[in-house]
């Protein structure tokens, strides 16, 4: 599960999050209000090896012929704002689908708290998931974090 991509989803269905919101530029008066979203995404990967020689070949052995292989994912996401201010669990009971994440997100956090291990993504999805914080500030709070190194 790509909690990214489920922020940018949850982000953008709430509404638009002005740019100020990660700069000092000031925000317009009155922004317009977003109803959809669609996000695009493209891989190509392209991997080549030149022939080589080869002293002994069987069945077992690798090809020493050269190949070229190539993997292409495209993928599409399409959003569309239905409603606003419902509350989680009313939406939940109005599902007969599997709302995707939502369930993964409280089950992540609970690992990583049991492990000492952060987070800042899954946490503030968490957050909005589950303590009603304004999606805005949680795209604030996650842009604002002190840096560090996140590799020990």
């Amino acid at each position: 599960m790509n909690l990214g991509w489920l922020a940018l989803e949850v982000c953008a269905a709430t509404d638009q999050i002005p740019l100020s919101a990660t700069t000092n530029a000031p925000a317009p008066e009155n922004p317009p209000a977003q109803s959809w979203n669609w996000h695009v995404q493209n891989t190509d990967i392209v991997q080549y090896h030149p022939g080589f020689a080869a002293r002994y070949s069987g069945p077992n052995s690798l090809s020493s012929a050269s190949e070229v292989k190539e993997t292409v994912s495209l993928d599409v996401l399409f959003g569309l704002r239905l409603w606003r201010g419902e509350k989680l669990p009313d939406i939940l009971a109005s599902m007969n689908e599997v709302a995707e994440g939502v369930k993964n997100t409280a089950s992540i956090m609970e690992l990583a708290r049991s492990v000492g291990v952060e987070m800042p993504i899954a946490e503030q999805m968490f957050c909005v998931l589950y303590d009603a914080k304004d999606p805005r500030q949680a795209v604030v709070d996650l842009m604002s974090r002190r840096l560090k190194h996140e590799l020990a």
